[in-house]
């Protein structure tokens, strides 16, 4: 397996996928090229998150906004097409959240056309803990900066270097790209016999684009996030 990834973690206004800003992202390279960004979300940034990462509504105004960084993450993206996008439970949440940003600030990078490694699920099958505990399973050393992009995204590096030692390590990937079918993080359409179909609704199972009214009701209804519809469309001629 070639070691080519990008490591990878937000810190957020809070956990609403659709809603929230970022006011920290890190990414690192598997040759230690950087990209580490201090955001001005534009949305509140809730008492719970502020708890967690210390950011405040205060704190970031002096920060960018994600849009005024487009020309650095395009690069960055552009400069690794065929690289793994890698961090901690960023399946379910990172990975939505960003995509949904970069969206909204028109910053051409889709995340959908890069492979996935989650640490978290490569996990579950070696071993369920948290970021923290994997982190100190791994080092013997304790996360004392937890919540802390940079640093969390230094933690998932050693998490994944230790993991890819390990003899379940090739298993659990198979495993994992064996059972996961899905096309977009949320988990909306997935891929059958090489179809893209509906994960949700009457339509479960089918092909998106055999029901042409179920899916104009979908993006009408906002069922389907613009980056996706966007997806779908450039997709079109491969899964008529």
């Amino acid at each position: 397996m070639e070691n080519h990834f990008i490591y990878m973690d937000l810190e957020t206004s809070g956990l609403d996928v659709s809603k929230d800003g970022i006011v920290s992202v890190s990414f690192r390279d598997s040759s230690g090229e950087t990209l580490d960004l201090k955001v001005n979300p534009e949305v509140d940034i809730s008492e719970e998150a502020t708890g967690v990462h210390g950011y405040s509504n205060e704190s970031v105004k002096g920060f960018k906004t994600l849009g005024e960084y487009k020309a650095e993450i395009e690069a960055y993206f552009k400069a690794r097409p065929d690289f793994t996008l890698v961090g901690h439970n960023i399946k379910k949440f990172d990975l939505p959240l960003l995509q949904n940003q970069l969206y909204k600030y028109g910053i051409d990078v889709c995340l959908l056309d890069f492979k996935v490694l989650d640490t978290l699920q490569i996990e579950k099958h070696i071993l369920k803990m948290d970021l923290e505990s994997v982190y100190e399973r791994y080092t013997g050393k304790s996360l004392e900066t937890h919540h802390n992009s940079t640093q969390d995204v230094l933690a998932t590096i050693e998490i994944h270097k230790g993991q890819m030692l390990s003899k379940k390590y090739v298993k659990s990937l198979e495993e994992i790209n064996e059972n996961d079918n899905t096309v977009d993080f949320a988990g909306i359409l997935v891929r059958i016999d090489g179809k893209i179909c509906w994960n949700i609704g009457k339509h479960k199972g089918v092909p998106v684009f055999e029901e042409l009214d179920y899916l104009k009701w979908a993006i009408k209804n906002e069922v389907l996030p613009k980056y996706l519809v966007d997806w779908l469309r450039k997709n079109w001629n491969s899964n008529k």
